[in-house]
C-alpha cells in the first residue's frame, strides 16, 4: 500500500465547552469527502495531542461511521508507548488502512528508545505503520539513519512535515527498502517532493480548501511544468493566508468566512482575535479567484 493523493489532516469540531461535536463533524466529513482522496485523523490540525485516548478513539469512530468510501489514516502518536499502541490497535479494528505516529515528546529518548516504541507499534497491528517526522513539535527529529532502521523492522513509511526537503531527499538515499512509501507532510513542499516519486499529501489546506489541492494535485500528476509551478505559487499564496494566525485556528475561521460550521478548536488553542479575522477576510477576498473554482 502506498498513499496516494490528498489525505487532509481534518480537523476537529468543538463546542463551546470544548467537547467534541459529532454533527459539525459529520458536516464537515461530509464536504472533505466531496473532494479529498482520504483523511488524516487526530493529527495536529485535528488536535490528537489535545484529547485524551478515548476521546481520540471516539474521534476515529465518528470518522469511519461517516466517511465509509475513503480511506482513512489516524494518526495515534502519543507520549507512552501503551497509548499508542492502544490507538493504533483500535484503529485498526474500525477500518483504518494504516496508522502514523510522532516519536514520543515532551522527554528527549535517545534512538534506541524511538526504535523500541516504534517497533512496538508495528508489532501491535497488521496494516501499516507510518512515523510522522515532525521535529518543530515533538523536539526529537526522525533521522535518515533511524528511519532506515526502523524499515528493515517493518516500519511502512514515513510523513514527513520536517519542511526540510533535503532532508526528505536524503531519507529517500538512505532507506534501503524499495517499496518504502515516502509522504510529504505540506502542500508548500507538494512540488518538489512529486518531482522526486513521492505521491500522497498531508495537506493542512486541503481543511478550508479541499478542492483547491484535488486540483493541484490533477495538475502535479498530469498537467505540464509550467501550469504544476503555476499552481504550486496558489496554493503558496493560500498556505500564507492560512497563516495569518496560527494555522489551526484560521483553518476552522476559513471554513466559517466559506459558510461553514466547523465549531471551536480546542484550548488552549482559541478562536482568532478580531484584528487577524479582518485581515483574514480582507486577504481572502482579495484573493477569491485562486481558491472560488466554483
Amino acid at each position: 500500500m502506498k498513499v496516494k493523493g490528498i489525505f487532509p489532516p481534518i480537523i476537529t469540531p468543538f463546542n463551546e465547552e470544548g467537547q467534541i461535536d459529532n454533527k459539525r463533524f459529520e458536516v464537515l466529513l461530509e464536504f472533505w469527502s466531496k473532494f479529498v482522496d482520504g483523511m488524516f485523523v487526530c493529527g495536529s490540525y485535528g488536535s490528537g495531542p489535545l484529547m485524551s485516548p478515548e476521546e481520540r478513539e471516539m474521534v476515529f469512530e465518528i470518522a469511519s461511521a461517516t466517511v465509509r468510501k475513503k480511506p482513512l489514516i489516524a494518526h495515534v502518536g502519543a507520549i507512552t508507548t501503551s497509548i499508542a499502541v492502544r490507538l493504533a490497535r483500535h484503529a485498526e479494528r474500525h477500518g483504518a488502512i494504516a496508522v502514523a505516529a510522532v516519536p514520543p515528546f515532551y522527554y528527549s529518548p535517545d534512538s534506541r528508545s524511538i526504535q523500541a516504541h516504534f517497533e512496538a507499534i508495528i508489532n501491535a497491528v497488521t496494516i501499516p505503520v507510518y512515523a510522522y517526522d515532525n521535529p518543530k513539535t515533538t523536539g526529537n527529529p526522525l533521522t535518515p539513519e533511524l528511519l532506515n532502521g526502523l524499515a528493515n523492522l517493518g516500519l511502512h513509511g514515513l510523513k514527513d512535515s520536517s519542511f526540510d526537503i533535503g532532508k526528505l531527499y536524503m531519507a529517500m538515499r538512505t532507506i534501503e527498502r524499495s517499496d518504502f512509501d515516502f509522504v510529504i507532510g505540506s502542500e508548500s513542499l507538494m512540488l518538489p517532493a512529486f518531482a522526486m516519486g513521492v505521491r500522497g499529501c498531508i495537506a493542512g489546506l486541503g481543511n478550508p480548501f479541499p478542492e483547491v489541492m484535488q486540483k493541484f494535485h490533477s495538475v502535479v500528476l498530469s498537467g505540464s511544468a509550467v501550469d504544476a509551478k503555476e499552481w504550486q505559487e496558489r496554493v503558496l499564496i493560500l498556505w500564507d493566508i492560512l497563516h495569518i494566525g496560527s494555522s489551526i485556528p484560521t483553518a476552522y475561521e476559513i471554513l466559517k468566512l466559506r459558510g461553514m460550521d466547523p465549531g471551536y478548536p480546542r484550548k488552549p488553542l482559541l478562536p482568532l482575535e478580531e484584528a487577524k479575522i479582518k485581515k483574514l477576510e480582507e486577504a481572502l477576498e482579495k484573493t477569491k479567484d485562486l481558491w472560488d473554482l466554483a
